[in-house]
């Protein structure tokens, strides 16, 4: 391999203007830092013994103030040989080349694995010393140069003759930040804020109760719509403005008169908006009468999702899905198929059914029933509401319809402030795990652990209400 010279960073004039940080910190042992994948060598020649890892690195120490807790700009590690020889170093998961040490080793922004290898003079490589650095220039960390969002890499080189087999796990920099308000209404508009630029349609659904919110979301990804909220009576000012701000021009509203009253239509047509509604009789029918309309979009067919019609959690956890799939969402009550979704099942022509939630939730004979007219059914389920939440979440990447790129974190006791995370989600091509208010629930804590280094947005949905500041500093330390 041609080893090429030490890349020079492009670094911004405030960050130049400052002194670089001092270094202290050394780490001495070759065993890479927590959450990183094992480093394996391969030689051709024999290794002398004791070799050890014959590099220190450096480290700069605090003050840690960056936003999200990694160093601040600039940083620089110092990569010092323990013994005679050259060091090579390299950053990410690969493949690139190694670079020549002759200098302070500046970081990259993001969070990532730096390499690095001491070569003796007759050539004969050392262990490989992994450990994670982060620095950020701003809030949003993006991925450093080399570095890549792909969990596990391997990449191989000769060095000196000898070949160097390194498998490391990138750690990109996520970006943590809490979607709170005063209310169910405020956390709606902050979603359409921050995931949606612009918006020609918009679909509303009641805040007051869940089903039609939910049901909604296969629509919304039809349209690449927002979702926004209101009362059964009024359109909270805030969702009016951000109504105006997206420059919508056609609302749909997603629930009979019951729970959105005609009054609220009539507002909004006078606001100059083309207003159509998808009502039904009852949470059944408003979802199958959504999937009708998703049909006339699509041509009909794919993929059909299903969820318990009087509890949240399973249908929110799959509206990322349905969003990211043009997919409909049918609820059912636990031990019997309602008509209107047996209907829609009927003429559907779906090719496959995933059902959200265990026996509990969907017993195994409505299970069956669905299975007479969609032969491609399965469950996605779980000993409670947080592991069907990771289920759904690993089923939807898997399939590849939805990635861990983005995560969302929603209270899983209230649907409250969750209603609309499935639609933002979606839009983002992301996943919904639920979380208990406190402490963060085990199996959600040990998927964020386990997908450290593909997450790069996680977005909690909530106040301090929902899911408590401890709570919260849980999931930021998941990252860091």
């Amino acid at each position: 391999i041609v080893f090429a010279k030490r890349s020079q960073y492009v670094v911004a004039p405030r960050v130049l203007s400052a002194a670089l940080l001092s270094c202290a910190l050394v780490f001495g042992s070759a065993v890479p830092v927590s959450g990183l994948a094992g480093t394996a060598i391969e030689a051709t020649a024999v290794w002398p013994d004791k070799v050890g890892p014959g590099v220190l690195m450096l480290a700069p120490t605090g003050p840690v103030t960056g936003p999200e807790g990694f160093w601040t700009t600039p940083t620089a590690v110092t990569l010092v040989p323990e013994r005679p020889g050259d060091i090579y170093y390299r950053f990410g998961a690969g493949p690139g080349a190694w670079t020549r040490c002759d200098g302070p080793v500046f970081v990259p922004e993001g969070k990532q694995v730096l390499s690095a290898v001491l070569v003796s003079a007759e050539g004969v490589p050392g262990e490989v010393v992994s450990t994670t650095v982060r620095s950020d220039f701003s809030v949003d960390p993006i991925v450093g140069a080399g570095a890549s969002p792909a969990a596990v890499a391997t990449y191989s080189a000769p060095l000196g003759g000898v070949k160097v087999r390194v498998r490391v796990r990138a750690q990109v920099g996520a970006n943590v930040r809490r979607l709170g308000g005063k209310d169910r209404y405020d956390v709606s508009d902050a979603l359409a804020d921050t995931s949606f630029g612009s918006a020609g349609t918009i679909i509303i659904a009641s805040g007051e109760k869940f089903p039609d919110a939910l049901t909604a979301a296969g629509l919304a990804g039809c349209l690449k719509a927002p979702l926004l909220l209101v009362q059964h009576d009024r359109v909270p000012a805030q969702i009016m403005t951000r109504i105006k701000e997206l420059g919508a021009k056609r609302v749909i509203v997603c629930g009979g008169p019951a729970t959105v009253y005609p009054t609220v239509v009539a507002g909004l047509q006078r606001r100059g908006l083309k207003v159509e509604r998808i009502g039904g009789a009852d949470r059944y029918e408003v979802a199958a009468n959504i999937a009708k309309r998703i049909a006339s979009l699509t041509g009909g067919g794919g993929r059909v999702y299903l969820a318990r019609g009087d509890l949240y959690p399973d249908a929110l956890s799959l509206s990322p899905l349905a969003y990211a799939q043009r997919a409909p969402i049918l609820l059912t009550p636990s031990r019997s198929l309602n008509a209107s979704t047996r209907a829609q099942l009927s003429r559907g022509r779906y090719s496959s059914a995933r059902v959200a939630g265990g026996a509990g939730s969907v017993s195994p004979g409505v299970l069956s029933t669905i299975r007479r007219y969609v032969p491609d059914t399965k469950r996605w389920g779980g000993k409670d509401r947080y592991e069907v939440a990771v289920n759904c979440a690993v089923n939807a990447v898997a399939q590849g319809s939805n990635s861990w790129s983005f995560v969302g974190l929603a209270k899983g006791t209230v649907y409250s402030d969750a209603l609309c995370g499935g639609v933002a989600a979606g839009n983002q091509g992301g996943v919904i795990l639920l979380t208990a208010p406190e402490p963060l629930s085990r199996v959600t804590f040990d998927a964020l652990t386990a997908h450290t280094g593909d997450v790069r947005a996680c977005d909690v949905f909530g106040g301090p209400a929902s899911i408590t500041p401890k709570t919260y500093e849980q999931i930021r330390a998941v990252f860091r």
